[in-house]
């Protein structure tokens, strides 16, 4: 009978503690969510105010004409002023996170916002040649049209292929793989080659070797 007693108490402590570990490993999975998720909310946000800070360094006039003229959506009748603009081609608007995207015919398509309506970006900026560069490494050194078609699902770069393939060719790990090697710069001729002199005067002679000969006969 006390042989039964321990055996059951041993098993009511076997389960309780296979029941505790569960439960903290449920713990630290929800913990472990949780992080990620406030980490892909802090990254996202970041992402956000270093746009909005390009866009106000090279679009300022045509935020400020956006804000003024309220253009909030790809299809408001109301368009930006500035007719001159190298966006007006683009159909720009501004969103809720004071981000000018592409006034794009796509708005019904069922994909993510950053696909239909894509950020706009300039091309002539360090922290657009960057993302250029981030994406090229992300896919692994692929070439421009890939990396562009990448970049396009988020992000519309003014003359997208042209700042692709800036950013591409200064890429160190490509031009390892795709620079063609040093040639060798021809030295000037000797001057016995271009001298007048008599037949056989100066003789050159090819060598190559080692030549098997036969010792004795």
């Amino acid at each position: 009978r006390k042989v039964r007693v321990w055996s059951k108490v041993l098993k009511v402590i076997e389960i309780w503690k296979i029941w505790k570990k569960s439960n903290q490993t449920r713990e630290l999975k929800r913990r472990i969510s949780n992080i990620q998720r406030e980490k892909s909310e802090v990254k996202e946000r970041a992402e956000k105010l270093i746009l909005r800070a390009i866009q106000e360094k090279h679009f300022l006039k045509e935020r400020r004409s956006l804000e003024r003229v309220k253009v909030q959506e790809p299809d408001d009748e109301s368009e930006m002023e500035y007719k001159s603009s190298c966006l007006t081609a683009h159909n720009p608007y501004m969103d809720n996170d004071k981000l000018i995207r592409v006034g794009s015919r796509i708005i019904h398509a069922q994909v993510s916002e950053e696909a239909r309506c894509p950020v706009i970006l300039p091309k002539e900026d360090q922290n657009v040649k960057d993302l250029v560069s981030y994406f090229h490494e992300k896919e692994f050194h692929a070439g421009a049209k890939h990396t562009l078609c990448q970049l396009r699902r988020s992000f519309w770069i003014l003359c997208g292929l042209q700042a692709t393939k800036s950013a591409i060719s200064k890429c160190i790990s490509c031009q390892k793989l795709k620079k063609k090697p040093c040639e060798q710069k021809m030295a000037p001729l000797p001057s016995f080659r271009v001298s007048t002199t008599v037949p056989f005067h100066n003789c050159g002679l090819d060598l190559m070797g080692p030549f098997m000969v036969k010792l004795y006969g």
